[in-house]
């Protein structure tokens, strides 16, 4: 009988799940495009006829366009389709035209991804520091509190853009990229804007884009201020200093049904998403349930799905949780 050594047989299995086939991300984006350029069409016949009916319209085209918005995290990765080009660019069609600083934002996530579970400068730590709570005054430990309701129902995405230039400001210093990043935002934000508004001008439908504009800002900046709290939200395994053990359970896996997964491209099997970022968007299902069995470091258990997104989101309205500042800071 021939023994699989079980470090081979990962290594086969990691390589065979980070293979990428671009065909499935172009398929991907040539369907959500056609969708939502559909959805925009029908709201524009509509408008002039049946006001109310169009404005329902805006409601699939928010989702629609969140999970375009979720794909943008993919192409950071270079997973989407695996075309770099593709990969660096289609981003900057869909976000620049909602403000939204991709450029900065994909190398705050970069950062986050290093930092996770080591680094209290985790750009993207939801959670904050029970040091940081006893330093707040009156609202700011309110917000603390209730940080669910007020991310998701009030911040939504503009709260979340201004989140990305304070956040890219902070950490400029320690992390020069971000300020080339904020730059190029800069100049691709106004341009795009300049272009856009004129043409807004020319058609004379600025009230159709100011209503579309809120309806996907407040619906899919809502969605994405969830995904990012439900995610990572009360999670911190500072004390583990094994990277892939600390990653993983830094993370929370999510129950989700075919709206979930694909809301948000399977980012609800976010574990094996962070121990290896390279497996692709379509891959992660799979890998969830191939790979963390090989892992000798971690128990596959402790990271089912466990509750839905309904759940995950009651329980942070219900409760909140602090980081105790006596964690001890992981160091690879």
């Amino acid at each position: 009988m021939t023994v699989v050594d079980p470090q081979k047989k990962l290594a086969r299995t990691l390589l065979r799940m980070s293979e990428i086939s671009p065909s499935q991300g172009l398929t991907h984006a040539a369907i959500h495009t056609v969708l939502f350029l559909g959805l925009v069409i029908s709201f524009g016949a509509l408008w002039q006829r049946d006001t109310f009916l169009a404005v329902i319209i805006t409601l699939p085209m928010a989702l629609v366009y969140t999970a375009i918005v979720v794909t943008s995290h993919d192409c950071i990765h270079h997973t989407y389709t695996g075309i770099k080009r593709f990969d660096d660019y289609w981003p900057l069609i869909w976000l620049w035209v909602v403000f939204w600083p991709h450029r900065t934002y994909s190398e705050i996530h970069k950062i986050h991804h290093a930092l996770l579970g080591r680094d209290f400068d985790d750009p993207e730590r939801p959670t904050f520091l029970k040091s940081e709570f006893e330093k707040s005054g009156v609202v700011r430990r309110w917000y603390i509190r209730h940080q669910w309701i007020v991310n998701i129902f009030i911040f939504g995405g503009a709260g979340f853009i201004v989140k990305h230039w304070l956040t890219a400001r902070r950490l400029s210093k320690r992390f020069p990229q971000l300020t080339i990043a904020m730059q190029r935002d800069k100049i691709g934000l106004i341009a795009v804007s300049v272009v856009t508004w004129l043409i807004y001008w020319y058609f004379n439908i600025f009230t159709e884009y100011l209503i579309t504009f809120f309806v996907l800002e407040r619906i899919g900046g809502g969605l994405l201020q969830m995904r990012a709290l439900a995610e990572h939200y009360g999670l911190w395994e500072g004390r583990n200093t094994d990277p892939v053990t600390r990653q993983a359970m830094s993370c929370r896996n999510i129950k989700a049904g075919w709206l979930g997964r694909w809301l948000y491209n399977d980012l609800c099997f976010h574990s094996i998403h962070h121990i290896y970022p390279s497996i692709p968007w379509y891959k992660l299902g799979e890998a969830h349930l191939t790979i963390l069995p090989l892992l000798k470091q971690i128990n596959p258990k402790q990271l089912e799905p466990k509750d839905s997104y309904g759940k995950v989101l009651a329980d942070g309205v219900r409760s909140w949780r602090l980081i105790d500042d006596s964690v001890v800071m992981a160091s690879d």
